[in-house]
């Protein structure tokens, strides 16, 4: 039996503690790099401006061992509570997990259920405080309902994409695509938009909703390790010096490289229909090329226009361009095989729609489970018994 006092959380920073723990939970999650090339990816994303709160924990036992590690995104967030005549707007933080990673050789021991209980006794008090939240995705389903966190999975959608030209739509949309850092515009509407939806909604139902607050940094971050993943699989010119460089240098510098376009919108009249926004990944062949799939962080329609209909647009003007890059031959910008969608992100017609139209698969069992704590006990009661509400419970929020 695992006594969690038999134990000490170490907040490290450190960079050689903080590569250790990153070389070890690497072999897990580096992808189609290399492992070294894997660290410097996690020190890269740091640098990011949504990044800037983050912070790296270490369990150890009473001799010093190091057992396992765990990360802890800390997030502006805003609570939206009726207050008997109008909706008050709460500033709180949030907290994002992950890396959740138990070291080979100490397994099997439950230290993961008492690194996560730890992490969650500071941040309750003094790293978040008792009226903020903390949120993850979860890679071994329910595992962590036991450290008290409720699961709100949301499915995926798998759209598949051709290797040649077969999507077409019959519309005189106006479609512009979106490049690398061009999204702050579109993520200051966004958040406007979504707080007039909340507000109308608590309006209506005196139920509390939480969401972190959502700005185009989370965004950039996805842009970011994607550029660094092309850079080095595809592209190594120019050279860049990754560990020295500042984020804004490294936006600078990977500008130039592909993939170059992140998202598209449609217009009507100079006037903005709605937005798309997503990232790419890339897995490796038997025959040394990559297959790549896209990942959608966002779609937005504004209000005024059926979102029904041009969340279909959006998501097929997708496909059309990522089936005209497949003939391109850019390695970085090709070999595309699916657009993922959280379902959040579409309606039940919808994707009927895309099952009619594209062959599309829905209901998929996302691999990164969401599951939320409410750190007050009360307020977690309330999320469990459907009186709160947890918003942007989706792709965009991921870590």
């Amino acid at each position: 039996m695992t006594h969690s006092d038999n134990y000490e959380l170490v907040r490290i920073t450190d960079r050689e503690l903080i590569d250790f723990t990153r070389s070890q939970n690497g072999v897990s999650w580096r992808g189609a790099l290399t492992l070294q090339q894997y660290i410097i990816r996690e020190l890269v994303l740091s640098k990011a401006n949504a990044a800037k709160k983050i912070m790296v924990f270490m369990l150890q036992d009473s001799n010093g061992n190091k057992l396992a590690s765990i990360e802890l995104l800390v997030r502006d967030a805003t609570k939206y509570v009726y207050n008997g005549s109008t909706v008050e707007r709460q500033p709180v933080e949030c907290g994002v997990i992950g890396g959740v990673f138990t070291y080979p050789e100490y397994r099997g021991q439950g230290l993961a259920r008492v690194m996560v209980d730890k992490l969650m006794e500071g941040a309750k008090t003094t790293i978040i405080g008792s009226s903020g939240f903390t949120f993850l995705y979860s890679e071994i389903g329910e595992y962590y309902s036991r450290n008290g966190f409720t699961s709100v999975s949301v499915p995926l959608c798998h759209i598949p994409v051709s290797s040649t030209p077969t999507t077409s739509i019959a519309s005189n949309d106006t479609v512009t695509l979106l490049g690398y850092h061009e999204f702050k515009p579109y993520f200051e509407l966004f958040r406007q938009r979504y707080e007039e939806r909340i507000i109308e909604e608590v309006e209506k139902d005196h139920k509390t909703r939480i969401s972190p607050n959502i700005t185009s940094d989370y965004v950039d971050w996805f842009h970011l390790r994607a550029k660094y993943i092309s850079y080095l699989l595809f592209h190594q010119e120019p050279a860049i010096d990754f560990e020295a460089a500042s984020y804004e240098e490294l936006v600078e510098k990977l500008s130039a490289v592909t993939p170059k376009i992140f998202g598209l919108k449609i217009t009507q009249a100079n006037n903005l229909v709605g937005f798309i926004v997503w990232t790419y990944d890339w897995s490796p062949a038997e025959d040394g090329s990559y297959t790549s799939t896209v990942t959608v962080i966002k779609v937005h329609v504004e209000p005024g226009y059926d979102v029904d209909d041009y969340t279909l647009r959006l998501l097929t003007h997708l496909k059309i361009y990522l089936e005209k890059q497949n003939q391109e031959g850019d390695r970085a910008t090709s070999g595309f095989v699916k657009i993922v969608v959280w379902e959040s992100d579409t309606s039940e017609d919808v994707r009927a729609k895309l099952q009619a139209s594209y062959s599309a698969k829905t209901g998929i069992d996302n691999p990164s489970r969401s599951a939320i704590l409410l750190h007050e006990p009360s307020e977690h009661q309330k999320l469990c018994d459907g009186e709160l509400i947890w918003e942007n419970n989706n792709k965009l929020t991921w870590f």
